[in-house]
């Protein structure tokens, strides 16, 4: 089970790559049409909370019960705010960003340790206030955290990562140039650059791995690399990849870790651009990019096939998707926020959702 995700951003996390309104993707082609299959929404997908006008650009669940959601007040001041929603209860509390910062993803290990970033600032909760624990210049934007231990963490950015051991902030040279990561311990994480490599963390130092090889030649107008990874054990771990196609976005592809060895997972067809993934046991949920104002496609990778699957929301949403951060007895409970986007690339509405019992 995933301590945390991400996205990257996902700084590159989705609702970054979304807000700015700079990647497309394709429309699922004719030809490829037939081997995705329409669903009714699965009863299992609820919304657990309807968060009216909120202006959500990051959330992290903390418990089965509760997640982190941060608003952004306006789009020419957008001083974010915090929101813990907890059971029925919405609950506002104060949050240390300036008046012009913006959040760009957040992620939990658990109701006291949770991390959020801004595009040049990270934060950190400890059960009882958040405060700020690092500043950055306006030249480097970050891309992710993620939180390990109690009071550690990493953090991704500018083509360089950072461990943070309780006290102070170290430079990890072996992991320059890693962008999204995913934890199972506080000694074990994996973590993708937007290039080629895959990295394995083991609390000390990185060990990367080249996935060039399962990357197909990049045609005119499309440049193959890393797009996000989810580990969900040390046999399981799975990649993110998209050709990302000057205007058609994608093609999908995923890589998958089976303890031993990387192989490309099968998939038929052409997809848009997948940022966020969460893997439930039985399957791998999939949020895709299709374009520039034109929301988000969720989809169910399962035994090679990938169904698109209708969620009980409104329009057309952006979906941030993060992988399990609770579990209720032995079964996941998996988070997502859907958002309706305006043309100006903010979201009027939000609606939490959560699979699982």
């Amino acid at each position: 089970m995933p301590v945390a995700t991400f996205r990257g951003v996902v700084a590159r996390s989705v609702a970054a790559v979304a807000l700015s309104g700079a990647v497309a993707s394709a429309v699922l082609p004719a030809a490829s049409a037939a081997s995705v299959r329409d669903q009714a929404a699965p009863s299992s997908w609820k919304v657990v909370r309807d968060l009216g006008g909120k202006n959500v650009a990051a959330f992290a669940p903390v418990s089965a019960s509760s997640a982190w959601v941060f608003e952004q007040q306006d789009t020419n001041l957008p001083r974010p705010t915090a929101w813990l929603v907890n059971g029925s209860a919405v609950t506002k509390y104060p949050f240390p960003a300036g008046a012009a910062d913006y959040m760009t993803g957040a992620e939990a290990a658990g109701p006291d340790n949770v991390w959020a970033f801004s595009l040049h600032q990270v934060y950190a909760w400890n059960g009882s206030s958040w405060r700020v624990m690092r500043t950055f210049s306006q030249s480097v934007y970050l891309s992710s955290v993620l939180p390990l231990g109690q009071h550690t963490a990493l953090l991704f950015g500018a083509a360089q990562t950072l461990y943070y051991n309780g006290t102070s902030w170290s430079a990890e040279r072996s992991g320059s140039g890693l962008e999204d990561a995913s934890a199972l311990s506080a000694t074990s994480a994996w973590a993708v650059s937007h290039a080629s490599d895959v990295a394995h963390w083991n609390g000390r130092t990185w060990t990367k791995t080249s996935l060039t090889r399962l990357l197909p030649p990049s045609p005119v107008l499309c440049h193959y690399d890393l797009t996000g990874i989810d580990a969900v054990s040390a046999r399981n771990v799975w990649v993110l990849a998209s050709g990302n196609c000057q205007d058609a976005g994608g093609p999908l592809l995923l890589l998958h870790y089976n303890g031993h060895s990387w192989a490309k997972a099968p998939l038929t067809g052409t997809y848009g651009t997948a940022y966020g993934a969460a893997a439930d046991g039985n399957g791998l949920w999939l949020s895709v990019s299709r374009g520039a104002g034109a929301g988000s496609a969720f989809y169910r990778y399962s035994a090679g096939r990938l169904t698109a699957v209708k969620l009980p929301v409104p329009s057309t949403p952006l979906i941030l998707l993060t992988p399990p951060a609770a579990t209720t007895g032995s079964h996941p409970v998996t988070y997502l926020l859907a958002t309706t986007l305006t043309a100006l690339y903010v979201h009027p509405t939000a609606f939490l959702l959560r699979y699982g019992a």
